[in-house]
């Protein structure tokens, strides 16, 4: 059985401290722009020195766009190129880039603004957030969703990501580089409506399975605020 995060929107507390709300944070990046490194190293900046109330979970997603500018991101999928441009819908932007990065799918700004992105964060966790328990049994994740009221008319999302990553670029923006990424979005799958559920979880061998992590939020579909979210080592 793996872990169970608990339901830090229920405001427990131990040794007198309240736990942190989860924050989720998407930053949409690319191996071919030369910008996107800087934003990367600081998403492990923001990991190693979290905004206090607040557990941030990140997701790196990258694009595909910049695939035929030169270098093409082995981790780049057109699913993530998406969900970027339908986060510049609901944020009236007339384009997409990178890196940018989206804070609970409320807010975007450039990916490297660490200032605006400690702000964005520390915002996310003075709002309420709804529970999500996780766990693992047998190869399955089981999600439990203690208060279905509060995430009527979401959609639950999973993402599965990897840390410890290395890519050495041979051409584009970043040729001759080697680059080292976390928090990897490698799979983007929509569960459903929020309820309870158990997803079946299909790892390649080649996954590592003791730096990957199973992240479920919920999102309403139409503002694309997430309202709950959790993570679970797959170790």
């Amino acid at each position: 059985m793996g872990m169970v995060f608990l339901p830090f929107a229920l405001l427990l507390t131990l040794g007198g401290q309240t736990q942190p709300r989860p924050v989720i944070v998407e930053l949409f990046t690319s191996e071919g722009c030369s910008s996107c490194p800087p934003a990367d190293e600081m998403l492990r900046r923001l990991e190693a020195q979290p905004v206090p109330a607040a557990q941030m979970i990140a997701l790196g997603f990258h694009v595909d766009y910049w695939d035929n500018l030169g270098w093409r991101d082995r981790f780049s999928d057109a699913a993530f190129t998406a969900r970027q441009r339908a986060y510049a819908r609901a944020f009236h932007q007339s384009s997409v880039y990178t890196p940018e990065m989206v804070v609970d799918g409320r807010t975007g700004f450039a990916g490297s603004a660490q200032g605006a992105a400690v702000d964005a964060i520390r915002d996310a966790a003075r709002r309420p957030s709804a529970p999500i328990l996780l766990r693992i049994e047998e190869g399955t994740l089981k999600i439990h969703l203690p208060d279905l009221a509060a995430l009527h008319g979401t959609v639950l999302w999973l993402v599965i990501t990897q840390n410890s990553l290395t890519s050495d670029v041979l051409r584009g923006e970043n040729g001759g580089r080697r680059l080292h990424h976390d928090a990897v979005a490698r799979r983007l799958q929509k569960v459903g409506p929020a309820e309870d559920a158990s997803v079946p979880l299909a790892i390649p061998a080649a996954w590592e399975k003791d730096q990957l992590h199973a992240v479920v939020f919920a999102q309403d579909p139409a503002s694309l605020a997430i309202l709950g979210a959790a993570s679970v080592s797959l170790r």
